[in-house]
Order: structure tokens, then C-alpha cells, then sequence
């Protein structure tokens, strides 16, 4: 089933979609092409959610060229055409499209603590692909 989330109330013109399932283990390919889905549209995620990790494995429905479209792994913190920056709520872990310096602010939130050293690398090479 199809699933939305509005990123935020200050943002009401962002929309995430996004198709789930979970499962024991991470899926070892690329999740079904639900082609026969008449809602599935460029750039919905795929959310494969695994019982006891804490962060879901993503993927986005995208195309290339003449190829048919096909899913393509994609991370917290990778951007898409619009600029906007793919970002995992903190707490019910939606996948979120939000603005770039919203998921940087978030990411760096997230990262501190022990490893804060990892997060700053971390954030250092998402802040580099955006220049």
C-alpha cells in the first residue's frame, strides 16, 4: 500500500511517498517493480523496514534515459532534482523529503555523541556535494 507523510507544517508543499514492507532479513535484490501499480510514480520510495535494525533500507522508483524505471538504492542525505535531501524521522523513521539545510541540521542532531567525529565526516561530504 501506498503511504504519504507531509514533512512539515512550514513546508506544505512537500510530500513524501513511499511503499513499505518489512521483513526478518534485508531483501537481497531490488524490491518488486509494482508496475502493475497504476498509483506508483517517479521518485516514490521503496521502505523495507527490518525487524530489529533500527534504520530502513530505501530505494527511489526512478528512470534513466530509454530504460524502463527501475528501483536505485538510495540513502539518507542524497538529494534529488528539486535540491531537496532525502532525511528519516527521528522517531517513527518516515522517509522524508526535506529542505537541504533541514537534513543536514538533522543528520548532525542525530550524529552526535560518541562518534560525533564520523558524523562531522559525515557532513562534511554531503555538505561538498552540494557545492
Amino acid at each position: 500500500m501506498k503511504q504519504q507523510w507531509k514533512s512539515s507544517t512550514k513546508d506544505k508543499d512537500c510530500l513524501t511517498f513511499w511503499w513499505e514492507c518489512t521483513s526478518r532479513v534485508p531483501l537481497r535484490e531490488p524490491p518488486p517493480s509494482l508496475s502493475n501499480k497504476p498509483e506508483l510514480a517517479i521518485n516514490d520510495l521503496f521502505c523495507n523496514r527490518i525487524t530489529g535494525v533500527d534504520m530502513p533500507r530505501l530505494w527511489i522508483w526512478t528512470s534513466d534515459g530509454d530504460k524502463p524505471p527501475f528501483w536505485k538504492p538510495i540513502s539518507e542525505g542524497d538529494t534529488r532534482e528539486d535540491g531537496r535531501r532525502l532525511s528519516i524521522t527521528p522517531k517513527q523513521k518516515r522517509p522524508s523529503w526535506v529542505k537541504s539545510d533541514w537534513c543536514v541540521k538533522q543528520m548532525v542532531k542525530q550524529q552526535r555523541g560518541p562518534s560525533s567525529k564520523s558524523g562531522c565526516i559525515l557532513i562534511l561530504a554531503i555538505l561538498s556535494d552540494v557545492a
